[in-house]
């Protein structure tokens, strides 16, 4: 991809815009992307390596970053490209939120065990209901619902029209709330 060329002001030679640092987007963007990717996989370490490795990536292709982009869509967008490669088995890939939902509950209610299981019982449920989803359902479910993300960034992150998102994010409920019916009736 070539630059493009910015003149200086009083007719100075053109120089090429500054590629962005890779450990300015680490400090932004590193924690957002390793949550998100946890949450996608259910498995803190397969997140991890996948951030890692998607700033493995900018830093390789850093002259191809502007500094006027969206660094956290692309960033993301190759963190979701890495997931989708390094899928072996569709239950590895679906494991996740329960870490999370269960340690927060379980914290908030520590001194109330019986609380504390419950918690952790409804965060496995929810957990079995998000495995269910199409991975493209799953992936704005966990961004709007669990990330909190809006509709506009969850579109800059995917790429795709705002509509779009909406129309996955309906499906996704409407999966969702299938799925949870389903492991109500199997407790």
């Amino acid at each position: 991809m070539s630059a493009e060329l910015h003149v200086l002001p009083g007719g100075a030679a053109p120089v090429a815009p500054a590629p962005v640092v890779v450990d300015e987007l680490f400090l932004a963007h590193a924690a957002f992307l390793v949550r998100t990717l946890e949450r996608m996989t259910g498995d803190r370490a397969q997140a991890e390596d996948l951030a890692q490795e998607a700033f493995l990536v900018a830093h390789r292709r850093r002259a191809d970053l502007r500094a006027d982009g969206n660094p956290r869509a692309w960033l993301y967008r190759v963190a979701m490209n890495l997931l989708h490669k390094s899928r072996r088995s569709f239950a590895r890939e679906l494991r996740f939120l329960g870490r999370i939902v269960g340690e927060r509950a379980t914290h908030a209610r520590a001194g109330e065990p019986e609380q504390a299981t419950l918690a952790r019982e409804r965060a496995a449920r929810v957990r079995r209901a998000v495995a269910r989803l199409p991975l493209v359902h799953r992936e704005v479910f966990v961004l709007f619902e669990i990330e909190g993300l809006s509709g506009a960034e969850i579109a800059v992150l995917l790429e795709v029209p705002v509509a779009t998102v909406w129309t996955r994010l309906h499906r996704a409920r409407e999966a969702f709330r299938v799925a949870w019916d389903k492991t109500e009736a199997a407790t």
